[in-house]
């Protein structure tokens, strides 16, 4: 009787190691889809700004047509940094930047965190790639500027 309940429990140990593998191999799927996407997006990307720049535009070209003057942006990430750093000593002035990691400032820009009231600026420009909507919807809660994502801008500029 000890044998048949150690080999029913033996059982049930490998069955469970199977279940939790599979568990958590599709959550390592679900994982490196979302992932891939999110590469091939910044790729696109960064694919159309290099080719808006071999147009002859700029973002301050861009931004200039739309008549916006001051901007701030949203997330510091890579492509907020080149964001800031394409807009430096430019027509366009970079106000301030928003970030949840990054605190401070960076390149002589002040970085905040999205609280309360924010300063206004002709348009928030939003670099992140993942959740642009409610990105979007979050920061309408705190101003009254437009908003714009950086892929709006280079695929409609």
């Amino acid at each position: 009787m000890k044998t048949v309940h150690k080999y029913i429990a033996g059982c049930l140990f490998i069955l469970g190691i199977l279940a939790s593998k599979k568990c958590i191999c599709k959550g390592i799927d679900d994982r490196n889809i979302m992932q891939k996407k999110k590469f091939e997006s910044f790729y696109n990307l960064t694919e159309r700004w290099l080719t808006v720049y071999e147009e002859g535009k700029s973002l301050e070209s861009i931004l200039g047509e739309r008549n916006i003057k001051t901007v701030a942006v949203y997330g510091l990430g890579k492509l907020g940094k080149h964001v800031v750093t394409q807009l430096k000593g430019s027509k366009v002035k970079v106000v301030y930047a928003i970030d949840r990691v990054v605190k401070g400032y960076w390149q002589d820009v002040e970085v905040m965190p999205l609280r309360g009231n924010i300063p206004n600026v002709d348009a928030i420009i939003i670099t992140a790639i993942n959740d642009v909507d409610a990105i979007e919807r979050n920061l309408k809660k705190h101003t009254k500027c437009i908003v714009l994502s950086l892929e709006e801008i280079l695929y409609e500029g």
